[in-house]
């Protein structure tokens, strides 16, 4: 509402910097005062819920409206940090989305902010800057705490960058992460019938690049025929049917 009110020009009206202007005034500015005054008085009601709004309805100036609500509501206890600091302390990802989870702790942090008085803000001496970094490094920690374990690889990245990096710099290349394991995950191949690519990247029936290992084994020398490592157990080859068929054509002595 403050920041509607100032982009209007019309803060002055419940700040009171803007008075009511005498009597012996000229009735034009007088009347233009009460325009203003009666269309802030307008935006004020009709942002806050009916029941709060009757009892202000009776106010003449919208200063008068905004003191009665500020002795009210505009007070900061210790009730009210104490919520939001055990809603921070429990908000975790699980379910959300990396923008959601992002956004859901900004919230709390600007509110936090806004209720306790931030001495960096009027600190002037050598230790601002350092209170500042002290203050993103700690919303840096309890982002990364919070996200789910799917992203351990990820933290442990950005932990070992010296100097850490800046919080919303950690954000877009989380979100960048976060958007590469969803492109991924629609792929499906309806060769293999597995997810994470496509039938022209499939290996099985492409063929697996050069020191391609699974479990250990060169799986592209054993497709191109060369069972030099391959070891061949006493059973013979009948423990690797899909082997041996794969290979029938190039090697029909094996069959």
């Amino acid at each position: 509402m403050v920041i509607s009110l100032s982009a209007k020009n019309k803060l002055g009206y419940v700040d009171g910097t803007c008075p009511k202007p005498n009597s012996d005034d000229t009735p034009g500015k007088i009347r233009q005062w009460d325009r203003c005054n009666n269309m802030v008085i307008s935006w004020l009601t009709s942002s806050i819920s009916p029941n709060i709004a009757k009892s202000v309805q009776y106010s003449e100036t919208a200063e008068s409206i905004w003191k009665q609500l500020e002795r009210r509501y505009g007070t900061v206890n210790g009730t009210k940090i104490f919520e939001l600091k055990k809603e921070l302390a429990s908000t975790q990802q699980r379910s959300l989305d990396i923008a959601s989870y992002f956004n859901k702790l900004k919230k709390s942090w600007n509110e936090l902010g806004t209720m306790r008085k931030n001495h960096s803000n009027s600190c002037v001496c050598a230790a601002k800057t350092g209170m500042e970094k002290d203050e993103e490094e700690d919303r840096l920690y309890q982002f990364l705490m919070g996200l789910n374990e799917v992203y351990v690889g990820v933290i442990s990245s950005l932990l070992m960058m010296n100097p850490l990096p800046h919080l919303d710099d950690a954000y877009n290349i989380l979100l960048q992460d976060e958007n590469q394991r969803q492109s991924k995950a629609s792929l499906f191949c309806r060769y293999c019938k597995k997810p994470g690519h496509l039938i022209d990247k499939c290996y099985k029936l492409h063929g697996y690049p050069a020191h391609y290992k699974l479990n250990g084994k060169n799986m592209a020398a054993t497709a191109n025929g060369d069972f030099s490592t391959f070891h061949v157990p006493p059973q013979g080859f009948h423990v690797f049917p899909k082997i041996v068929m794969y290979q029938r054509d190039k090697t029909p002595s094996l069959v």
